[in-house]
C-alpha cells in the first residue's frame, strides 16, 4: 500500500509551563498543507519490521519504525516493510516524523483490518508523538493536551502560504529547553476566538492572530532567521514560525498573493515554496492485495 501524507503548519501555538510529567501542555490550531512524504508499506509473513529511505535517522530511532513495531505489539499482527520518500524537511516544524508515523499506522490499519478511528489507535498515536493523531486525519483542527486531543473544525476558509525553509534544522527538545530557560509566556493567541473566526470565514481577522509561543526560543538559539524577519518587516509581510521551527510562513487568503510573496522571497535568496491547504492527512495512491 502506498500513500502520500501531508505536512502541517501551526496557525497558532500556545505553550504552557512544563508539568511534573515532563511535558508542556499546548493549545494550537494546525492545518494540513500540500507538501508530503510518500510512504509504502508491504505486509510480511512474520512480525519483522524493516525500513528504508531515511538515511539521516537510525532505523531504531525513526518514529515510522516505532509506529510499526508498536502496532504489531498492540494488535498482534504481522510486521511489514516500510519505504519512505522524504519531501518534508527534517527539523522544519512541519511534522515530518509524525506524518510518516501516521502514514504507517493508516496503512497497517487498512492492511490488517483495524479501525483507525478506534480509541486503541488514538492511544497508540499519543504514545508515538503529540501530533501523530492529527496527521492521521489532517485538515484544520485545534490540538490541546500534549497535542493528542484533536477537535476538527467543521468549516474554514481557503488558505495559502509562502513557506520559507532554512538550512538550520532545529531539535524540538532544544527549543523547549530554551523556552524553559527564557521563562517567557508562550500564550499569544486566544484560540477560542481564532477558531470562531476561521469557521465564520473571517479570514483577514484570523490572519492577524496567527502566532507561535516558541518563536522567540527558537530564534534565540542562533538568530538563524534574522535576515528573513527583517525583510518581512520591511515588506509588510506578517510571518510566523511553525511548530518548533525552523520553517516560517506568510499566510494569505488567495493563491495569487501567496505566489507573489513566494516569488519576492526567492528573489531575495530565501528558499520558499508556495503551499495550499488540504482537507485530509493521508491520501492513498496505490492499494493492492496479493492473494496467495
Amino acid at each position: 500500500m502506498k500513500v502520500k501524507v501531508w505536512a502541517k503548519l501551526n496557525l497558532s501555538l500556545n505553550v504552557f509551563p512544563r508539568e511534573t510529567n515532563g511535558f508542556h501542555p499546548v493549545d494550537s490550531v494546525a492545518i494540513s498543507v500540500n507538501l508530503g512524504d510518500t510512504v509504502s508499506v508491504k505486509p510480511c509473513n512474520t512480525t519483522e519490521v524493516t525500513l528504508s529511505g531515511c538515511k539521516n535517522i537510525p532505523v531504531q530511532q525513526n518514529v515510522a519504525y516505532k509506529a510499526a513495531r508498536a502496532f504489531v505489539e498492540r494488535f498482534g499482527t504481522n510486521g511489514c516493510k516500510i519505504k519512505i520518500k522524504k519531501r518534508i524537511p527534517i527539523g522544519s516544524g512541519l511534522g515530518g516524523s509524525s506524518a510518516d508515523a501516521a502514514a504507517v499506522i493508516c496503512c497497517l490499519c487498512r492492511l490488517y483490518g483495524v479501525e483507525k478511528n478506534s480509541n486503541d489507535v488514538k492511544q497508540l498515536c499519543a504514545q508515538l508523538g503529540s501530533d501523530v493523531y492529527f496527521m492521521l486525519f489532517g485538515g484544520v483542527a485545534r490540538l490541546t493536551g500534549k497535542g493528542e486531543e484533536v477537535a476538527h473544525l467543521d468549516d474554514y476558509p481557503d488558505l495559502f502560504f509562502a513557506v520559507t525553509f532554512f538550512d538550520k534544522p532545529l531539535l524540538t527538545k532544544d527549543v523547549y529547553e530554551r523556552f524553559d530557560e527564557l521563562a517567557q509566556s508562550g500564550v499569544l493567541c486566544n484560540n477560542d476566538v481564532l477558531t470562531e473566526l476561521l469557521q465564520q470565514r473571517r479570514t483577514e481577522q484570523a490572519l492577524q492572530m496567527f502566532s507561535n509561543g516558541l518563536q522567540n526560543a527558537a530564534n534565540s538559539l542562533s538568530n538563524f532567521a534574522q535576515d528573513y524577519l527583517q525583510y518581512c518587516a520591511e515588506s509588510n509581510l506578517r510571518c510566523n514560525m511553525t511548530g518548533s521551527g525552523s520553517a516560517f510562513y506568510v499566510a494569505f487568503p488567495t493563491l495569487q498573493e501567496a505566489k507573489l510573496a513566494t516569488k519576492m522571497l526567492n528573489a531575495r535568496g530565501f528558499k520558499t515554496k508556495c503551499l495550499s491547504y488540504v482537507s485530509w492527512g493521508v491520501q492513498t495512491t496505490n492499494f493492492l492485495f496479493h492473494v496467495v
